[in-house]
C-alpha cells in the first residue's frame, strides 16, 4: 500500500488544529463580523426562510432525493420522521481570503450538492430530509499548527444552530428526528446535541444521531449514550474508517470522547462483522450497490475494514477512506434507520 507522506503531515496538522480550536472556549459565534485570526470580513449569514439556503429540503427536488437504481424497487418514504443532515467540508479553496464559505458561492454549492448531498445525505432519504447550507470553515482551518480559528468554527456553528431552530419552529411539527452528519458536520452536530437537545424535550424525540467521521480529537462529552445494538433509540453511533495498515500508522489518532460503533454489528465490542453481514456499499458509481464487500472490527476505538474482493480498491491514502465513511456502509445505514424508527414507534406507541 502506497503511503502519502504529505497527507500524513496534513492529517497530523488537522488533528492538532481541531484540538486547539476546542480548547480555546466555545463561543456562540453570534454577531461575529471580523475573524481575530486575521481573515477578511465574513460573508453575510444565510436566511433559512429562503429555500435556496437549504441543500436538501422536502419541498424541493434536489440531489438528496436520489436513489441508487438497485434500491428503487424497495424504496419507502415515511413523512412522519425527519433527518437533519449536516454536510462535511466542501469549501476547499479560499475566496477573497475568507475562512468561511459564502452560501451563495455556486462552486461550493455545486460540490456540496453533487458530492456530499448525493453520496451521503441520500442514504437518509427514506425520511424527510433537511440539509442546510452554512458558512462552513475552510479546509485550511484544520491545517494550522497554532489553531486560532475558533471564531471560524463558531461562525459555521452559529448557522447550523439557526438552521436547526428554524427547522424546529417552521417544519418539524413535533416529528421524531435523526441528527446525521459527517466530518466538519459532525463537529457541529455534537455541539448542537449538547447545547440544544440534551436535557430538553427534544431529547425524547431524538431517534438517534449518526455522528460519522468526527475529527479524531476530544470534544464535548455527550450525555446521550452510545448505541449498544441496532434497535436502541435516543443514542448515537459514530465511527472513523481505517484499514489495519492505517490503524497502525495513525495509532495516535482516533482518540475521542465518542465511542465507535461497528456499522455491521451495531455494537461497540470488538466482535467481527463478517462480510456476509455487509448490506452494501455505494462507491464510484452511485447506481451500483456492492453488498458483502467488507468485514469490520473495532480495534483501539477505530473501525478497521478489510476486504478480499477485487470489486473495490481500498484507497491508499487515509483521507479517501474518510470520504467513504458513509458510502462504504450506505445500505447498512439505510436499513438501520428503518430498524430504529420501528423501535422508536413501538416504544412511543405510535405504530
Amino acid at each position: 500500500m502506497i503511503f502519502n507522506f504529505r497527507f500524513t503531515l496534513a492529517f497530523v496538522l488537522l488533528c492538532f488544529s481541531v484540538r486547539q480550536s476546542f480548547s480555546q472556549g466555545q463561543g456562540s459565534g453570534e454577531g461575529v463580523q471580523i475573524h481575530s485570526s486575521g481573515s477578511k470580513e465574513i460573508p453575510p449569514p444565510p436566511d433559512y426562510s429562503n429555500i435556496r439556503s437549504w441543500a436538501s429540503h422536502p419541498s424541493i427536488n434536489d440531489m438528496g432525493d436520489s436513489i441508487p437504481k438497485p434500491l428503487r424497487k424497495g424504496y419507502t418514504y415515511d413523512s412522519t420522521v425527519d433527518v437533519f443532515f449536516i454536510h462535511p467540508t466542501t469549501y476547499l479553496r479560499k475566496v477573497n481570503d475568507q475562512m468561511n464559505a459564502d452560501v451563495d458561492n455556486e462552486a461550493v454549492n455545486d460540490r456540496t450538492d453533487n458530492r456530499t448531498i448525493l453520496n451521503q445525505a441520500s442514504a437518509f432519504n427514506e425520511f424527510r430530509l433537511f440539509a442546510p447550507r452554512y458558512r462552513q470553515a475552510n479546509y485550511s482551518a484544520y491545517m494550522s499548527l497554532l489553531g486560532g480559528y475558533q471564531d471560524v468554527f463558531d461562525t459555521a456553528y452559529a448557522d447550523i444552530k439557526k438552521a436547526f431552530q428554524y427547522y424546529l419552529t417552521h417544519w418539524n411539527e413535533g416529528h421524531p428526528f435523526f441528527i446525521a452528519s459527517h466530518s466538519q458536520g459532525s463537529q457541529h452536530a455534537v455541539r448542537l446535541i449538547k447545547e440544544l437537545i440534551e436535557g430538553t424535550q427534544l431529547e425524547k424525540r431524538l431517534v438517534a444521531a449518526y455522528i460519522i467521521g468526527m475529527p479524531p480529537v476530544k470534544t464535548f462529552k455527550l450525555r446521550v449514550p452510545v448505541c449498544s445494538d441496532s434497535a436502541q433509540t435516543g443514542c448515537y453511533v459514530a465511527w472513523n474508517t481505517f484499514t489495519e495498515d492505517f490503524r497502525q500508522q495513525f495509532s495516535f489518532l482516533g482518540r475521542s470522547e465518542l465511542e465507535t460503533v461497528n456499522p455491521l454489528t451495531w455494537k461497540t465490542t470488538g466482535s467481527i462483522g463478517i462480510s456476509a453481514m455487509h448490506k452494501g456499499a455505494v462507491v464510484n458509481d452511485f447506481n451500483f450497490v456492492r453488498p458483502h464487500l467488507l468485514s469490520t472490527q473495532i480495534k483501539s476505538n477505530k473501525l478497521v475494514i478489510s476486504t478480499d474482493s477485487d470489486s473495490i480498491e481500498i484507497p491508499d491514502r487515509i483521507e479517501r477512506l474518510h470520504v467513504l465513511d458513509i458510502n462504504l456502509f450506505y445500505v447498512d445505514i439505510r436499513n438501520n434507520l428503518r430498524t430504529r424508527v420501528a423501535a422508536y414507534k413501538k416504544k412511543s406507541g405510535s405504530l
